[in-house]
């Protein structure tokens, strides 16, 4: 019996992701004696299934039976991938797992999420942006409180503590839950309009949310805050990318493309506002 080498059935290895976007088995794989189970394997992995149910996604059935029958495909996938988790073959379902992945490595992490429910999806962006806001006013209230700070908190010069903590226990969700649906919102009309939306817009927010983990940072005392905002922006735009299976390129002209447009606004409004006064005065 042939013994089984350490890339057996590891996905990335054996059938790995080409520079034209489309994959590939390596020359290396096809003088292996045992490339056809090996293959076999890695397609039946969580990663593979995962590829499976992505090219049934992109297919089109020419016909209502050929419509059914994907549709049957996808159920059937989405059921061996439920299996794969339950047997603790995904480690995604652990969020510390969770975090680790979407902080240290979002490259791998959003390449091989699966898509969670909606509802889940926006829990866990509720957990850890609320955390993560939470411990960056914590810390700056106390600081403030010592006299190391002189930015105070808007609203909280004179509130008593007890007060102010239930303000932001109140008010933090509501800012947290908006982000996420106008960054949703944003996010998918941008890419839409550059031709980069391939998948549904439920993919979208997904990385919306689970980004929000980025909020984590507010332990941090001071800088925590500024370090989280800007490693959001970098780790969600890895997650569209990924997420949409589109290039880098076209993920950033989506990102700036909000601040364009509202930079054009803003300039077309002090045109006509400035025309409107000429005109008056003359």
């Amino acid at each position: 019996m042939t013994a089984e080498p350490q890339c057996f059935g590891d996905l990335e290895k054996v059938f790995p992701q080409g520079e034209d976007g489309l994959r590939h088995v390596p020359e290396d794989c096809l003088a292996c004696s045992v490339k056809v189970q090996c293959l076999r394997s890695a397609m039946n992995t969580y990663q593979g299934l995962k590829l499976q149910e992505e090219k049934v996604l992109s297919s089109q059935g020419s016909g209502f039976m050929d419509r059914v029958y994907l549709w049957s495909k996808k159920k059937e996938l989405e059921r061996r991938e439920d299996e794969k988790r339950k047997k603790g073959q995904s480690d995604k379902e652990r969020p510390l797992a969770d975090l680790a992945g979407i902080l240290f490595h979002p490259v791998n992490y959003f390449k091989h999420i699966y898509n969670r429910p909606m509802l889940e999806n926006f829990a866990l962006g509720m957990l850890w942006g609320g955390i993560g806001t939470m411990l960056g006013l914590f810390w700056q209230g106390l600081l403030e409180q010592k006299g190391l700070l002189q930015y105070p908190i808007p609203f909280a010069t004179g509130t008593k503590e007890g007060s102010l903590i239930m303000l932001f226990v109140f008010v933090v969700p509501i800012l947290i839950a908006a982000e996420i649906l106008i960054s949703t919102m944003i996010w998918s009309l941008s890419l839409l309009l550059v031709g980069g939306l391939k998948k549904e817009w439920g993919r979208v927010f997904q990385v919306v949310c689970h980004t929000q983990a980025a909020h984590l940072t507010g332990i941090i005392p001071v800088i925590g805050p500024w370090i989280g905002m800007f490693w959001k922006i970098i780790i969600q735009v890895i997650g569209i990318k990924n997420s949409m299976g589109i290039s880098y390129g076209r993920t950033i002209l989506a990102m700036i493309l909000p601040f364009f447009l509202l930079l054009g606004i803003l300039v077309a409004l002090v045109a006509i506002t400035s025309g409107l006064i000429l005109s008056g005065l003359v």
